[in-house]
């Protein structure tokens, strides 16, 4: 018969070398010295460190201690012998705390908060020594070796994501009034957080959002209500909000009383009709449907009464938040009233202010009016321009044309040149006179 085998968690969540015997089995062995083999003391450290992540996540929790983990990875009939180094190092690096100095540091320090947060996150890392983280670990004396079980320890980054689960509920109505049972109860049903874990998960948001308003929830009635907002964590109801919320749920529980009373009566009236239909004229069938009528008539008048309860319940609801609207409303007016006083303006200010700004308007419109005059010069002016450059248009027409007719003799700067002489005959006759010279040549 094959025997089941338990796993700490989902095998596709589990690493591959959960599935490996030779693997686990030096995981589940003592840490050696870091000095012998820095690489394979780190790799193993980053294996457990990401697994006990991986299986508070999946379990939605966010305290535990080292004989759960224990339980929870044993493997094969073997468990892990390696988990008090483990934790004394998730400690150093500050990734979990004990329950018992989460608790002190939340209500017995004198500091706030954000300074606890900040001297635990950012300080103490560089500062805790092996010997410190030891001495933390000590409970009444007692070393972690030889009381494991003693010690709860809380995991930051868990814890944060159970803080964040619940503020989830602010989704439907932020902010959101539930009382501290419905709380849990939704935390339970809806998230999958325990009891305990959902307690350590609102001691977060109660402090992380809100510095000034501490509750100890392990002190507080289950029917205690609480206000959750997203951005200011877990607060006190007002007057108004109570009062509110009291009669929503009033309200409520009434409607879901009309609709079981409206249902027990068809439930009657259905009876009825199936005796009547059975009837065979016996006298124990008329009393049984007279008896059943009487209780149908009472349950009507129930119905009635819830009704009129239900119908004041609305109309309480409707004037609250008419009164709420209209304290707003005052109070914006007042405000509105103080910030209107702080205005002092008088009439006489005012038309002087309105006589200065009347000058200046006047000056403006003048100094544009100036701007805006033309720079042309006098018609008569332009008369005259015009003219003159007709006659100028005229006089150099004129010698461009007797340029044309006239040849142009070569200037020069040198006052001694010759020309030739100007012939006194005619061009005939000298031809004549050379051919007469050419023959007696000849």
């Amino acid at each position: 018969m094959n025997k089941t085998v338990i796993y700490p968690l989902p095998q596709d969540i589990l690493p591959q070398s959960w599935f490996q015997d030779e693997r686990m089995n030096a995981m589940f062995a003592e840490f050696r010295s870091h000095s012998v083999n820095s690489q394979d003391w780190n790799a193993k450290y980053q294996f457990w460190k990401e697994l006990i992540f991986k299986w508070l996540s999946y379990n939605k929790k966010c305290q535990f201690s080292i004989s759960e983990l224990t339980f929870a990875f044993k493997r094969n009939g073997i468990i892990p012998r390696c988990l008090t180094t483990v934790i004394e190092q998730l400690i150093k690096s500050n990734q979990i705390i004990t329950q018992d100095e989460f608790y002190h540091q939340l209500y017995n320090s004198n500091a706030s908060w954000t300074s606890w947060t900040v001297n635990i996150f950012i300080k103490k890392p560089f500062f805790w020594s092996l010997s410190k983280v030891k001495n933390i670990l000590n409970v009444n004396n007692h070393s972690i070796h030889n009381n494991p079980d003693t010690i709860k320890y809380i995991h930051y980054e868990i814890i944060h994501e159970l803080a964040n689960d619940i503020l989830d509920f602010t989704k439907e109505n932020d902010p959101i009034i539930l009382s501290y049972y419905q709380i849990l109860q939704r935390c339970t049903k809806e998230k999958n957080i325990d009891e305990s874990n959902a307690k350590l998960a609102l001691t977060w948001i109660n402090r992380m959002k809100n510095n000034n308003f501490i509750i100890i929830f392990d002190q507080i009635s289950s029917e205690s209500l609480l206000k959750i907002s997203s951005t200011k964590g877990i607060e006190n109801l007002s007057k108004y909000e109570e009062g509110l919320f009291q009669l929503t749920q009033c309200e409520k529980s009434i409607l879901k009383t009309i609709q079981n009373l409206e249902m027990e009566k068809n439930s009657v009236m259905t009876e009825i009709q199936n005796l009547i239909k059975n009837n065979n004229g016996l006298s124990i069938v008329n009393m049984t449907v007279k008896t059943l009528l009487r209780k149908k008539k009472q349950i009507e008048r129930r119905i009635e009464k819830q009704t009129a309860i239900f119908d004041n319940i609305q109309v309480l609801i409707s004037n609250i938040h008419d009164a709420k609207s209209n304290s707003e409303i005052f109070e914006t007016y007042k405000k509105s009233t103080e910030l209107l006083k702080n205005f002092k303006l008088s009439s006489l200010q005012v038309q002087n202010t309105m006589d200065d700004l009347y000058e200046v308007v006047d000056e403006l419109n003048e100094t544009q009016l100036t701007l805006s005059e033309s720079c042309q010069l006098d018609e008569s002016i332009n008369s005259e321009l015009e003219e003159e450059f007709k006659n100028l248009f005229i006089d150099t027409s004129n010698k461009l044309v007797h340029t044309e007719t006239t040849p142009q003799v070569e200037s020069s700067d040198n006052n001694d040149l010759h020309f030739p002489p100007v012939p006194d005959t005619l061009i005939p006759s000298l031809v004549k006179e050379k051919d007469k010279s050419l023959a007696q040549t000849e």
